[in-house]
């Protein structure tokens, strides 16, 4: 059984090798991208709350949870360690 009852989550592909890392907010994280890479973001926590928030900023893409929320990132089929995946946002 799920405890979250919300789960969100999105798939992004660096096909043209313009974005060069995307940076976990509030956890302070980043995850280097190189050309041809994708990157599975999933996000898991309140349902009332809960929206992702994504921002490009020039070659990098700005992940934000939402309150409540942890988020999982998976490297070309790898999973990441990251603060993220255990330490939900404020």
């Amino acid at each position: 059984m799920n405890i979250y009852p919300c789960e969100s989550s999105i798939l992004i592909s660096n096909d043209s090798g313009s974005l060069s890392y995307v940076s976990i907010e509030p956890w302070g994280e980043e995850v280097t991208l190189q050309k041809g890479d994708q990157l599975r973001i999933v996000g898991r926590g309140p349902k009332k709350v809960g929206v992702m928030k994504l921002s490009y900023e020039g070659s990098a893409l700005v992940v934000e949870g939402w309150p409540g929320s942890t988020l999982s990132f998976t490297l070309n089929d790898e999973v990441l360690n990251t603060a993220s995946k255990v330490i939900s946002c404020l």
